[in-house]
C-alpha cells in the first residue's frame, strides 16, 4: 500500500504559486536526468569542490554558483516548472528567489546523487592506485642474495 508520502519521496512535485501563476516543480525522471547530466557538469564539478571543502558552504557560496551558472540553473529550474526561461528570467527578484528555492528542494537528491557517484568514483580510484602501488613494490622479481640481506641488516635506517 502506497501512501501519499511514499510518492513523494519516489517522484516528488511541489505546487507553488509564483507570480500569480500556480506551477508544479517536479524531479527530474531518469532518463531525462541523463540528458541533462552532460550540459550540467560544469556546475557538477563547481559544486562538487563546494561540497569538498571541510566546512559547510556558506549560503552566500552557494549563491555565488547559481551566479556563476545562471543562465543554465534558470534553464533547468524553468524545466522543471514547465514554463519557459524567458518567463523565469522576467520574475521580480522575491519571486525567482521562491522558484529557486523550490526547484533545489525538489530536485536537490538528484545533484546529491551525482556528487555521491563521483565521490564514489574518486574514492574507487584511489584505491586501485593504492593497491596497484602496493603491489607493484611488495612484490620482488626475485629473492636478494642473503649478502644482500646482511648488508641490509647493517645499514642504519633512514639511509
Amino acid at each position: 500500500m502506497t501512501d501519499e508520502h511514499d510518492l513523494e519521496i519516489l517522484h516528488p512535485e511541489r505546487p507553488v504559486t509564483i507570480a500569480g501563476r500556480e506551477l508544479v516543480l517536479r524531479e527530474y525522471g531518469f532518463v531525462e536526468g541523463l540528458r541533462l547530466r552532460s550540459q550540467m557538469q560544469p556546475f557538477l564539478d563547481d559544486l562538487f569542490r563546494l561540497m569538498q571543502m571541510e566546512s559547510e558552504p556558506e549560503v552566500d557560496q552557494v549563491l555565488g554558483l547559481i551566479g556563476d551558472h545562471v543562465d543554465q540553473v534558470v534553464a533547468w529550474a524553468a524545466q522543471a516548472a514547465g514554463v519557459t526561461p524567458q518567463w523565469v528570467a522576467g520574475l521580480p527578484p522575491a519571486e525567482g528567489e521562491t522558484l529557486l528555492i523550490v526547484w533545489w528542494e525538489v530536485n536537490s537528491p538528484f545533484f546529491v546523487r551525482q556528487l555521491q557517484m563521483r565521490e564514489m568514483t574518486r574514492i574507487l580510484r584511489q584505491a586501485k592506485s593504492r593497491e596497484h602501488s602496493a603491489g607493484a613494490t611488495s612484490t620482488a622479481t626475485s629473492s636478494p642474495p642473503d649478502t644482500a640481506r646482511n648488508a641490509l641488516a647493517t645499514t642504519p635506517s633512514g639511509s
